[in-house]
């Protein structure tokens, strides 16, 4: 019992840990009904054609409390969340709740339809019942390749799936927990993942149970005895409390041994690799003759690493904040034997400001971080910046968007990109500011991307002035293919752009940031208004911006301008700029009061009405609502208008 003794036993995720996403949950040899549905039936046959039955709404204040508020807050969104608030509002875990939470926040991942489900089983006390359910579901699929066809066919309306779903779940007596479960899947096209729901679902389950799945690969059956003690010195490794589920394959192809499969960890002892190891070791042989004694040592070597393992996850989700999921795939990239390290690393950042997120996502993208010394790879870097005089939020702006700053070396990276700066803005302020808007600027080689744009543009005889603008307000668009960017500099000087000005840059910029179908795309959009090449080339010399923005947005402006204004799409044309105001917080409540007071007869629409919607919201006002006798009345509607305009956005949002 000494190697048992070496594990944290008391780590209630030990059990979640000593498996890897290769080894799928053990299951039961017995075998499963069929439950695909009869296609042939005449209920089935009319699935097609019936319409579906009225759903269910949720109340206001759950979207309003929760989804608003949290669930759209984070792309991760932990399952918990949602037990939490079923807990606090005393709502029935049903389909509704299901569809308002995992329908939107777990379509990402079948890992998380997994937890989710998962965590309804359990509060349910229903967790055995819902993975035979699912099992049964899944041998079904196998079995019946109609059945397994319907699962994947996206073309099978929403309503079809899910009316077929209810009659099975009655059929095979499902819980409802797997039903209104299935139902989600059935409308958001996610059955055809059934399969990997299923394995991690039941990894899950295994945890809960305390089971510890080992696999074993022989050319024969193991004997009795040999089956007995391999299992007994695994669920010593694993201690007490835990079960070892030992299952055992057939492989003739390994010729001999044994290959032991535990946890994150495969030994492999066959004679098909010892062969491999005396050839590549010249002769040098590894006897076979007594098995027992290196998966002995094996075993205990396994102990101690799982012992790292279940700490490490535990630590990652507890005291850094990741998901369980999170947790797992970090923890193969690092190894925590203590906490202290880590904790300082931790508290360096706390102290800093970093809220528990931004640590978290800095940890997920470098694991490693947390087995640093921070007297050597941490704090230099944070030093080195504060005395070009960034603050602890600059600091926080910088290494929390982009964190593979802190894996670049102070000496060699950081201080010659921040000094090349330097030496171009002339200011410290000025570079720590382009710094702070792109990061990642620090992350590139000089010579390959910034210098060479740098020098293409010297070349093409732009002003020093417009090149630090670039650099200043968009360092992003340096970190181009030097090619590319040679190429756009020469398509914006064919387009007739002067050098010496400052929009040459800019539309240098654009033009080396999009693809060239992305470019097709928007003037494609323009011409459906009636632009021609001319028009679009016209527009992009006077507001090159006029190329980023969204051909939705581009379709909705125009829209407003000319549908909803009268005016000629010639008039954007010449004046490109009136495609960047919002169109809900400022085109819409302006448009709409200048259409009232033109019904008042109080102004007239034509082409100089567009300088109002360019104009401050200030100058608005003062000029054009309170000149007016009728101010008050206007004052009034102006800002309902702009108040739904808010909310529209919010909801967008």
């Amino acid at each position: 019992m000494a190697m048992a003794g070496r594990l944290r036993s008391g780590l209630p995720l030990l059990n979640r840990v000593l498996r890897s996403d290769s080894l799928s949950a053990s299951r039961s040899a017995v075998q499963r009904s069929v439950l695909c549905p009869a296609f042939t039936s005449e209920a089935s046959k009319n699935f097609a054609t019936s319409s579906g039955q009225k759903e269910e709404k949720v109340k206001d204040f759950v979207w309003e409390r929760y989804c608003k508020t949290s669930a759209l807050w984070y792309v991760w969104f932990s399952a918990a969340y949602i037990e939490t608030y079923v807990a606090m509002e005393e709502i029935k875990w049903d389909r509704i709740v299901w569809e308002r939470y995992c329908a939107t926040c777990f379509v990402w991942g079948s890992g998380n339809y997994a937890s989710a489900l998962y965590l309804a089983a359990k509060k349910a006390n229903v967790l055995d019942k819902v993975e035979s359910d699912i099992l049964d579901l899944v041998e079904a699929s196998k079995r019946s390749p109609t059945f397994s066809q319907f699962t994947k066919d996206l073309s099978v309306p929403s309503e079809t799936r899910v009316k077929a779903i209810n009659e099975i779940s009655a059929q095979a007596k499902f819980s409802d927990v797997t039903k209104n479960f299935l139902v989600v899947l059935a409308e958001n096209g996610r059955l055809r993942n059934i399969d990997s729901i299923a394995k991690r679902f039941s990894e899950l389950t295994m945890a809960d149970k305390g089971e510890v799945k080992a696999i074993v690969t022989s050319v024969i059956p193991l004997p009795p005895e040999e089956e007995k003690e391999l299992k007994e010195t695994l669920q010593e490794i694993i201690g007490k409390g835990k079960k070892v589920k030992l299952e055992q394959k057939i492989d003739p192809s390994i010729l001999g041994g044994l290959v032991v499969e535990f946890g994150q960890k495969v030994f492999d002892m066959s004679i098909k690799t010892r062969a491999k190891q005396m050839e590549r070791r010249n002769g040098y042989s590894i006897t076979a003759q007594n098995p027992s004694i290196p998966l002995s040592s094996f075993l205990r070597y396994l102990s101690s690493d799982a012992n790292q393992l279940s700490f490490t996850v535990s630590y990652l989700i507890n005291t850094c904040g990741l998901s369980p999921e999170s947790a797992l795939s970090t923890s193969k990239y690092c190894r925590l034997k203590t906490p202290e390290k880590s904790d300082l690393v931790l508290s360096i950042f706390k102290n800093l400001g970093f809220k528990k997120h931004q640590i978290s996502y800095i940890i997920v993208r470098w694991p490693l971080m947390l087995l640093s010394k921070p007297e050597r790879t941490i704090i230099p870097k944070f030093e080195f910046f504060r005395s070009k005089g960034a603050s602890n939020s600059d600091l926080v702006r910088i290494f929390g968007c982009c964190p593979w700053v802190l894996k670049r070396s102070l000496e060699k990276h950081l201080v010659p990109s921040f000094n090349f700066f330097r030496d171009l803005l002339k200011s410290d302020e000025k570079t720590l500011a382009a710094i702070k808007r792109c990061p990642s600027i620090l992350l590139r080689r000089l010579e390959d991307q910034v210098i060479p744009a740098i020098d293409i543009l010297r070349e093409n005889g732009v002003p020093e002035a417009n090149i630090l603008h670039l650099i200043h307000y968009h360092p992003l668009k340096l970190q181009t293919n030097p090619d590319k960017f040679k190429k756009a500099v020469d398509e914006v000087r064919e387009m007739g752009f002067r050098p010496s000005k400052l929009h040459f840059v800019i539309a240098v910029m654009v033009l080396a940031g999009l693809r060239k179908s992305k470019w097709e795309s928007k003037v494609d959009a323009y011409k459906r208004w009636g632009w021609s090449n001319e028009d679009v080339i016209t527009a992009f010399g006077k507001y090159p911006f006029c190329m980023t923005i969204s051909k939705d947005k581009i379709m909705a402006v125009m829209d407003f301008y000319v549908n909803k204004l009268g005016l000629d799409s010639s008039v954007i044309a010449n004046r490109p700029v009136l495609l960047s105001l919002s169109l809900k917080k400022r085109l819409v409540p302006r448009g709409s009061l200048i259409q009232f007071m033109s019904s008042k007869g109080l102004v007239k629409i034509d082409s100089h009405i567009t300088v109002l919607c360019e104009r401050p919201e200030k100058f608005f006002m003062e000029k054009f609502v309170n000149r007016y006798k009728e101010a008050p009345q206007l004052l009034k509607l102006y800002n309902e208008l702009k108040q739904q305009g808010e909310q529209q956005q919010e909801i967008k949002g």
